[in-house]
């Protein structure tokens, strides 16, 4: 009997949908965080590291 509640289509449907959801998500987190990383210049970086190194002396 256990065998059959992955063939019940309410189950399956459920499933997809909230496998959907999760990829969506997942998504768009890992699309902004690539964005923001892309977004970055050099001197940006640099400026950054300078003042973070000036900061620990």
């Amino acid at each position: 009997m256990e065998q059959h509640i992955f063939s019940n289509p309410f189950i399956l449907i459920f499933g997809g949908l909230a496998l959907l959801v999760v990829l969506y998500f997942w998504n768009k987190k890992n699309q902004t965080s690539l964005r923001n990383r892309k977004n970055k210049t050099f001197k940006h970086r640099y400026t950054q590291r300078k003042k973070s190194s000036q900061e620990n002396r």
